[in-house]
């Protein structure tokens, strides 16, 4: 199971007791670990909504991220990879 971190930044909105998340008019924004690193991970709407059928509501871009976060995950460690940064934006091209 994927291990997530909430970030002071990161509102308090509790997803399985292991995550924090915010979604509104920005991305969706999670933090995983990974490689004992903090990686701050926005999912992209489009990505949401072209990938995983997201109809672009906050709430189903939360129910996108929970249904498909080992897919999402998988690109962000691979993201990580090729990146020195730790904020990594995942989007439709990625899949």
């Amino acid at each position: 199971m994927a291990q997530l971190f909430a970030a002071p930044e990161i509102s308090n909105t509790k997803w399985n007791g292991m995550a924090s998340m915010t979604a509104s008019n920005e991305m969706p924004i999670f933090n995983h670990l990974h490689a004992e690193t903090i990686l701050m991970v926005q999912v992209t709407h489009e990505c949401l909504a072209d990938v995983f059928g997201s109809d672009g509501s906050a709430d189903q871009d939360l129910k996108a991220l929970r249904g498909n976060l080992e897919a999402i995950l998988k690109v962000v460690d691979a993201k990580s990879l090729r990146t020195k940064t730790s904020r990594i934006a995942v989007t439709g091209d990625d899949f």
